[in-house]
């Protein structure tokens, strides 16, 4: 998948983070491709960090506002 991970929603960040994690658990990706998967995974694991702390800070802005 070559899409942005911007361009992603956290679900399908969280399934590719989970394929890239079974990728390389497998052990048998050649060097390169192994740095460039998890290089990949890292990308994907820091949007969906960004996208949840976004849900979490509306959420907290949410709950604020009804107490």
């Amino acid at each position: 998948m070559n899409t942005s991970p911007a361009d992603l929603p956290v679900e399908a960040l969280l399934d590719e983070i989970e394929t890239l994690a079974q990728s390389l658990e497998a052990g048998d990706l050649p060097l390169e491709e192994a740095l460039t998967t998890f290089e990949r995974g890292v990308a994907r694991v820091r949007e969906a960090r960004r996208l949840l702390d976004a849900a979490e800070r509306r959420l907290e802005e949410l709950l604020a506002t009804t107490e």
